[in-house]
């Protein structure tokens, strides 16, 4: 009896690694002036930040819905198990839409909340994959996720508030005041909680704070670098922080359905600390 993993498309793991490891993977669904896109499938990271640029155009995103996790779930095996780990229920009703799947499906499927997005979510597919691989159950994969988790942090850098106020994420009053004071938040993900570490008036003093925080937890197991069309800047930040891990730095251009919601030039890091 195997088991199969599934995942959704904002862990922003390379289709390389998903492919060679088996993942399947539910797409969120972008919509631009009331056309749907598969997120990675139908629309390119570059043609989400060309259409975020364009302040006409009505861009929201939304989960997928029930029937494509029910159709991957009807093409597996019934006698198999499914693990389907996900990003943050707090951020995206994505968890409920594949238990509603699974239910259209007749199937036992197996949902884990990993309380975070990215490669915060991407992580912890990888150690699940692992421990499957090697002949593990499912709760042997969840409790290696749990444990992960607790040695995993989360920081983005975003250039503007223009485009959390537009998905709804801040109020208009807080964001224009933003927008009015060039300020520029620097964001923590933790236990599925997003909030807010620091201000600044300058994108330098935010880098220089974001660094500070970034290199709080001392030296690291592995760090990927995350960015929403800002490829320099996490060039940038990964002269500063090579440093303090002890593998290579990854760099990542986040999934079109995230960088809706960061915006362009937004930066990130996700840290796995040392035992």
């Amino acid at each position: 009896m195997a088991i199969h993993i599934v995942t959704d498309s904002t862990c922003d793991l390379p289709q390389a690694a998903l492919q060679q490891l088996g993942i399947h993977v539910i797409p969120s669904i972008v919509s631009v002036n009331g056309d749907e896109f598969r997120d990675t499938l139908d629309i390119s990271r570059d043609a989400i930040y060309d259409k975020l640029g364009n302040l006409r155009n009505q861009i929201s995103t939304s989960p997928a819905p029930a029937n494509y996790s029910q159709r991957l779930f009807e093409q597996i095996p019934a006698k198999d198990q499914i693990l389907c780990i996900v990003l943050s229920s707090s951020i995206s009703k994505t968890s409920e839409h594949i238990a509603l799947g699974a239910q259209a499906a007749n199937r036992n499927v197996t949902i884990h909340d990993s309380q975070s997005i990215t490669m915060g979510l991407g992580y912890q597919v990888l150690v699940a994959a692992n421990v499957i691989s090697k002949g593990g159950s499912i709760q042997d994969a969840i409790v290696a996720m749990e444990a992960i988790s607790q040695r995993t942090f989360l920081y983005v850098l975003l250039d503007t508030l223009e485009f959390l106020r537009r998905g709804g994420r801040v109020s208009n009053l807080s964001a224009s005041v933003g927008g009015l004071l060039q300020i520029k938040p620097i964001l923590k993900l933790q236990w599925g909680k997003i909030d807010v570490l620091a201000r600044q008036r300058t994108y330098k003093r935010a880098y220089n704070k974001f660094l500070d925080y970034s290199q709080f937890h001392g030296r690291l197991d592995r760090l990927t670098i995350f960015h929403a069309d800002a490829e320099d800047r996490a060039l940038d930040l990964k002269y500063s922080l090579s440093r303090i891990v002890d593998s290579d730095v990854n760099i990542t251009a986040v999934s079109p359905s995230l960088g809706v919601h960061i915006g362009p030039k937004a930066v990130g890091v996700v840290g796995i600390m040392k035992n």
